[in-house]
């Protein structure tokens, strides 16, 4: 059997030492060999720079770390270097921008959840001493949109691998959003609080692994706050889909990562994990020439 590989793109024209020490807490909590890469221009300046030693000495005896450097457009090559790695999970730190900045700068996070068919696992954009190492308690952010199947047999695995318990929740949205989104989903989500209970508690029989339930009504990232207080958790599953980055109603996830304060894993639930990327999804991808030297992580 295989060793679990954890790819992490890093931001080498920037000072990396704090992403990669956290990289290393990732790779180490979840028992994998670390693949660090960074993605830029032919004349980018990382390409030219070492990787930071006292980093990489932070964790050197307890995680296989491994560098590469690759150009090309980000979040494809991150994508492409995921497949040929067979990557169990894709890792990085995200980064808030202002509305305005946001509309005129694409998120590399988002098109990288659009195109890998990967875990892409993403660390809100606040001080590394302040974010938590994923430890013994998993919140799964489930939709009960009939696509739940995959993410909770995912995080039912992890949850088994790391001797974790799992918190299995929902949110409900209220009733005026609650329509919107019934109408647009064609109505597999509940819109009670008492249905999806029902459902939720359904989910939970036949687990092998020690697991609750949350349940609350109204925002979605207001909910999940409280679900991860509430049980003290320090990881987040929730799905994605591959035609569109969403999670329950509607919920962007890159945005939902940086609200929640703790990492949060996406798991793709509409195809297979881990399947080739599709000769589509390679014509499809442009990059624009000013991206070219931006870089993974900060991006």
């Amino acid at each position: 059997m295989r060793s679990k590989r954890i790819l992490a793109p890093i931001n080498l024209a920037k000072p990396a030492e704090d992403d990669i020490r956290y990289a290393l807490h990732i790779a180490r909590a979840f028992r994998a060999d670390l693949h660090l890469l960074y993605v830029g221009h032919s004349s980018s300046p990382g390409l030219t720079q070492g990787w930071p030693v006292d980093a990489l000495r932070y964790g050197e005896t307890e995680v296989e770390v491994h560098c590469a450097v690759r150009t090309g457009p980000v979040a494809f090559t991150i994508a492409r270097h995921a497949e040929e790695l067979d990557a169990d999970l894709v890792f990085l730190r995200s980064r808030r921008y202002g509305s305005w900045k946001r509309f005129f700068r694409s998120s590399v996070t988002d098109e990288l959840m659009g195109l890998s068919r990967r875990p892409v696992g993403v660390a809100p954009a606040i001080s590394i001493t302040d974010l938590p190492i994923p430890g013994d308690r998993l919140v799964c952010l489930v939709g009960l949109d009939g696509k739940e199947a995959m993410l909770v047999r995912y995080a039912t695995d992890l949850a088994i691998a790391r001797g974790a318990e799992l918190v299995l929740t929902h949110i409900v949205p209220e009733s005026s959003e609650a329509l919107l989104f019934h109408a647009a989903d064609g109505g597999l989500r509940p819109l009670s609080k008492e249905r999806a209970g029902k459902q939720l508690l359904n989910l939970t029989r036949g687990l092998p692994v020690p697991v609750k339930m949350s349940l609350w009504v109204g925002d979605v990232a207001a909910g999940v706050r409280r679900t991860v207080r509430e049980h003290s958790a320090d990881l987040v599953l929730a799905a994605r889909s591959h035609s569109g980055v969403t999670a329950v109603y509607g919920n962007d996830l890159d945005w939902l990562a940086g609200t929640v304060g703790c990492p949060l894993v996406t798991v793709p639930v509409d195809n297979h994990l881990g399947a080739p990327l599709m000769d589509g999804i390679h014509r499809r991808v442009h990059a624009p020439d000013h991206q070219m030297d931006e870089v993974a992580v900060g991006a």
